[in-house]
C-alpha cells in the first residue's frame, strides 16, 4: 500500500512537471520560425558593395532579402533596415524575411559602430560612433541631445551611402528588380530613430517604421509629413523606487520624455503610435527566439510569447508598408490585438 502511494505521488509529480513544461516552453524556449509568413519565396544574399564615399574606403557589407517570384511584379519597392546601437544586419532576419515575402526587396547593413575608423572623420563624431549607449545618470541625460543628433546624423549618412550603392547593383546580383521610386525605412532602437530622421530629411522615403527607438532630440521631433509607424514596448512609467535601480530610473525618464513627444506627433503629424503590453526591448528583434530561462521572472506581469509578438509586429508592419510604400489601397488594416494600445491611452501617465 505504501509503495502504491509513492507511485501515485510520483505519477502526479511527473504529470505536473510535464504540464508545466508544456505551458512554459513557448516562453522559455521559443522556436525560431523556419519560413517567411508571406506568400512569396524569399532568398537571402550577402553582398559587398563599393563604398560611394571613396574608392579606397571599405566596402559596405549588406544582406538582402529578395522575392524569388520576380514574374509576379516587374519591380519591387525597397525597404531599408537600420539595426540597433551596435547591432548587425542579421539581427532581425525573421521580420525582414516576412516583409520581403509580402513583395519587397529588403536591405540591411551593420550598425555604424561596426564600420572601420575613418581617419578624416570628426573626432567628436568618432567618439559617439564607437561609444556605448548611455542614459543612466543625470549627466547622460544632459548629454543625450547632442549624442542623439550626432549619431542619428551618422546613421542617416550611412543609409544614404547604402541607397546609392544599391542603385549600382548589377541585374544578376539578386533575383528581383528594385523600384527606387518607392522606399521605406524600418529601424530598431537606434535604427528606429534613424528611420524617423530619414523620413524627416529625405523626400525619397515614402514611409518609416520605428521599432522601440526614439524621436526625442531628433529632426523628426518637429513633425513628419509622411506616414510614420511607431511600435513600442509599453513601460511602467512611474515605477516604485524600491523596485528599480538608478540606471533604470534615468532610462525611464528618457522614455517618458520620448512618449510625450510621440503623443504630440500622433496628434499633429502623420504618425501612428502603438504600445505593446508585455513586450521588452529585445522582443522587437530575433533575440525573442533565444532561450529565456536564465532571465525568466515569474512575477513579471503578462509576458508576451515570441510567436504572439511576431504575429503583432508582422501584421502591423506588412499592412502599413503595403499601404504606404507599395501603394496598395486594398491592403488589410492590422487586426485588433488586446495587447496593443494607442499612445493616447497612457496620456494620464505622462503628466
Amino acid at each position: 500500500m505504501q509503495r502504491t502511494g509513492v507511485i501515485v505521488i510520483a505519477a502526479i509529480v511527473v504529470v505536473l512537471l510535464t504540464g508545466t513544461s508544456v505551458l512554459l516552453s513557448p516562453y522559455l524556449f521559443p522556436r525560431k520560425p523556419d519560413r517567411a509568413a508571406g506568400p512569396l519565396k524569399v532568398s537571402v544574399h550577402e553582398l559587398s558593395l563599393p563604398n560611394p564615399g571613396s574608392a579606397e574606403g571599405p566596402p559596405i557589407a549588406v544582406r538582402i532579402w529578395a522575392p524569388h517570384a520576380a514574374e509576379i511584379a516587374p519591380r519591387y519597392p525597397l525597404i531599408l533596415y537600420v539595426p540597433g546601437w551596435g547591432g548587425s544586419r542579421g539581427e532581425n532576419d525573421v521580420l525582414l524575411s516576412d516583409i520581403a515575402s509580402a513583395g519587397f526587396v529588403v536591405a540591411a547593413a551593420d550598425d555604424i559602430s561596426r564600420d572601420k575608423p575613418d581617419p578624416t572623420a570628426d573626432p567628436a563624431d568618432e567618439l559617439v560612433r564607437t561609444g556605448a549607449f548611455k542614459a543612466f545618470s543625470p549627466q547622460d541625460l544632459a548629454a543625450f541631445p547632442q549624442v542623439s543628433e550626432r549619431r542619428t546624423r551618422l546613421g542617416f549618412n550611412k543609409l544614404n551611402k547604402l541607397v546609392y550603392a544599391l542603385t549600382r547593383l548589377t541585374s544578376k546580383s539578386i533575383p528581383s528588380t528594385i523600384d527606387f521610386s518607392r522606399i521605406g525605412v524600418v529601424g530598431f532602437s537606434f535604427g528606429g530613430a534613424v528611420a524617423a530622421v530619414a523620413l524627416a530629411r529625405d523626400p525619397r522615403v515614402t514611409a518609416a517604421v520605428n521599432l522601440d527607438g526614439w524621436v526625442v532630440d531628433t529632426e523628426a521631433a518637429a513633425g513628419v509629413s509622411r506616414p510614420l509607424l511607431a511600435l513600442y514596448a509599453k513601460l511602467e512609467l512611474h515605477p516604485s523606487p524600491a523596485r528599480v535601480s538608478a540606471p533604470t530610473y534615468y532610462v525611464t525618464e528618457l522614455a517618458r520624455e520620448d512618449f510625450r513627444m510621440l503623443l504630440a506627433l500622433s496628434r499633429s503629424s502623420a504618425a501612428e503610435v502603438r504600445l505593446i503590453e508585455g513586450a521588452e526591448h529585445d522582443d522587437f528583434t530575433d533575440a525573442r527566439y533565444a532561450s529565456r530561462w536564465k532571465r525568466w521572472r515569474p512575477w513579471r506581469p503578462k509576458p508576451i510569447r515570441a510567436d504572439r509578438m511576431r504575429s503583432i509586429i508582422q501584421a502591423y508592419l506588412v499592412s502599413f508598408l503595403l499601404r504606404t510604400v507599395s501603394g496598395t489601397p486594398t491592403a488589410p488594416r492590422s487586426p485588433v490585438f488586446p495587447e496593443v494600445t494607442s499612445i493616447e491611452a497612457i496620456e494620464p501617465d505622462l503628466r
